[in-house]
């Protein structure tokens, strides 16, 4: 599957754009203008449009790096639940890990291959529990197991996702290792008409 985030160059749009746009099949694009913040495509755009919602500008709000990410966290389940339900197709979510209690990637990708076939996931994965070099990638429970998808460099045909059976780091650090990133958090999305 071709997801073009929409920009000219690789590494250019936030990397959880790209896995919810995984998820909803659209562009990383579309989810942020669908998010209704002018196309900004950045680590910021899932928290600012939580506190969009509730009324707040996310520049004016003082928040430490567990707020922050908690922030993305809510606003990707409530995001991806709305455009679920607006399609008439009901999404349960559930959560593996926090930010303050992250759970080790080994376990978060055995813990993704009990659900049923179809199961998709936003993983976040990074170095340490304070969220360095920290990541996120599509994931999808098939028939043969769970498969990994960065669609983050995915801008044109010729530049396909990478597939992996693990967490894929992010390409623009060639020297960094799937196995650095040792700890993470899942968002679990099932849906009552499987997307995949």
């Amino acid at each position: 599957m071709y997801v073009n985030h929409g920009g000219p160059k690789y590494g250019d749009v936030n990397c959880a754009l790209c896995s919810v746009g995984a998820i909803l099949k659209c562009t990383s694009a579309e989810v942020a203008h669908y998010l209704g913040l002018n196309g900004i495509q950045n680590d910021q755009t899932f928290a600012a449009a939580y506190y969009k919602r509730r009324g707040r500008d996310l520049a004016e709000i003082a928040l430490t790096s567990h707020q922050f990410q908690d922030a993305t966290l809510k606003g990707i389940k409530e995001f991806v639940k709305a455009v679920m339900a607006h399609e008439k197709n009901e999404c349960y979510v559930s959560q593996g890990g926090s930010t303050e209690t992250m759970v080790p990637m080994q376990v978060q990708t055995k813990l993704m291959g009990i659900y049923p076939i179809g199961t998709q996931y936003a993983v976040y994965a990074c170095f340490s529990l304070k969220g360095a070099g920290a990541h996120w990638n599509y994931a999808v429970r098939n028939e043969d197991g769970v498969v990994f998808k960065d669609y983050q460099y995915n801008d044109s045909e010729d530049h396909p996702p990478a597939v992996s059976a693990s967490f894929i780091p992010p390409r623009g650090n060639p020297e960094v290792k799937s196995s650095e990133y040792t700890q993470g958090i899942v968002l679990v999305f099932r849906s009552r008409k499987a997307l995949v």
